[in-house]
């Protein structure tokens, strides 16, 4: 050591100035655990803080557009709002407001569906009726009492 005092570490040689391990005596019959060309493994045991990638679900737009075409257009632009609002809120990685908004997009696209086909039904049955009036009008027969013609 260069002050001289055995209990003084130098900084920029410690620890190297010990004797060599194999220069010890050790008991007989003691051997050491590894070799001396065996390379030493180093594990982190310290646990690290797991990134859970979350997954996108489907935003809802293109149902929703074809929904607001061809079936209840009001709720089919409501629909298209929550579809895009769900992508913008998926690119902005806020999953649990972008799964929220895509649930609303599905609800309301389901909701135009279905009240399309209700809608689109009702037209089909009152044309029905209609036709069979005229009809009815043509020959010069009428249905009184049963407005359904049964």
């Amino acid at each position: 050591m260069s002050s001289g005092n055995k209990y003084e570490v130098d900084p920029y040689n410690a620890g190297y100035d010990q004797p060599p391990v194999h220069s010890q005596r050790q008991p007989p019959g003691y051997s050491y655990p590894m070799s001396r060309s065996a390379a030493n493994i180093v594990v982190n045991s310290a646990s690290t803080p797991r990134v859970v990638a979350a997954q996108r679900e489907s935003d809802w737009l293109v149902p929703a557009v074809f929904a607001c075409l061809f079936c209840c257009w009001p709720v089919g632009v409501c629909a298209i709002n929550a579809a895009v609002n769900a992508r913008s809120r998926y690119d902005e990685g806020d999953y649990e407001n972008g799964r929220d908004y895509s649930r609303s997009a599905k609800q309301l696209t389901l909701i135009s569906l279905v009240l399309g086909v209700l809608c689109l039904t009702a037209v089909i049955i009152f044309q029905v009726f209609r036709v069979k009036e005229l009809m009815n009008e043509r020959t010069g027969t009428t249905t009184t009492g049963n407005p359904f013609g049964i």
